[in-house]
């Protein structure tokens, strides 16, 4: 099975949603637990969600929701994309997280990047496209660019 394009645009995508929860879960992570819980304790049930918008005291355990929210569609995606892809491509396109973190990192939170790291990330995104280009090209022509190699097609990575 070759991995479709949509199967690679679709990993994109989650890695993204991923990334940004992540990022939700690091906003909230700052929330004081004991007062969120007495002060949700304190109302009802119809009073706390409303509260998840208004409340600033009570908004951080709302983005951390999200970040769950955001992960699980991201899984979602990557389920939809495992279906028409192969591990082997869906799998390191993966890296991806890595590369939208520290962008959201250095963005949204302020956080110092160095020359390094931005080598990394530089790095990450010629990686990733390397296995996406490819994916589809060994995928068109597979059986033919196996033959060029003198390999008979089946006995990559089986013992």
């Amino acid at each position: 099975m070759s991995t479709k394009p949509e199967s690679i645009a679709l990993v994109f995508v989650a890695t993204i949603f991923n990334a940004v929860g992540s990022l939700f879960f690091k906003i909230g992570a700052d929330m004081d637990l004991s007062m969120i819980v007495s002060k949700i304790l304190e109302q009802n049930i119809f009073s706390t969600i409303i509260s998840l918008y208004s409340d600033p005291l009570i908004r951080p355990l709302f983005i951390v929701f999200l970040g769950f929210v955001m992960l699980g569609l991201s899984a979602g995606m990557t389920v939809l994309a495992m279906r028409k892809g192969e591990l082997s491509v869906i799998f390191p396109l993966y890296a991806a997280n890595y590369v939208w973190g520290i962008i959201l990192s250095w963005y949204v939170l302020g956080e110092y990047i160095g020359v390094i790291t931005w080598t990394g990330v530089f790095l990450i995104v010629v990686g990733v496209s390397f296995i996406g280009y490819g994916s589809t090209i060994l995928g068109e022509d597979k059986k033919n660019t196996l033959e060029r190699f003198g390999i008979k097609e089946g006995s990559l990575g089986r013992a």
